[in-house]
């Protein structure tokens, strides 16, 4: 069982693309290709930051966005068609990692809110 190519697509254009790396290292887990899996999850970290990098004076809301569709763009046009172009599988539910990523990712962002003193 392979979260889908589109769970992967969407997860990463709405949430985060290091959100859709996970899953995809879980996909290349399953099929035997788990050596490739950290890298993955690397670029899912490096990309926003990068997306700084290059354009720091950009609005942090559009730069995401942009971040999310060029991540979302490579997960579902280039890596799945190359890691799973043929491969058939069951689809796995998506819903458990991403409500854990939302609990994790909304209580770093309440502690952070917390603990600046406002």
């Amino acid at each position: 069982m392979l979260y889908s190519k589109n769970a992967i697509g969407i997860l990463s254009l709405l949430l985060s693309p290091f959100l859709g790396a996970i899953l995809f290292a879980s996909n290349l887990k399953e099929i035997g290709q788990a050596k490739f899996g950290p890298a993955f999850v690397i670029g899912g970290i490096l990309l926003p930051g990068l997306g700084r990098r290059i354009a720091p004076d950009l609005n942090p809301f559009i730069g995401l966005a942009i971040v999310n569709i060029i991540g979302s763009s490579l997960f579902y046009f280039y890596f799945w068609d190359k890691f799973f172009g043929e491969y058939e599988y069951r689809k796995k539910d998506f819903w458990p990692p991403t409500l854990l990523f939302i609990f994790v990712i909304g209580s770093v962002l309440m502690l952070q809110y917390i603990y600046s003193g406002k």
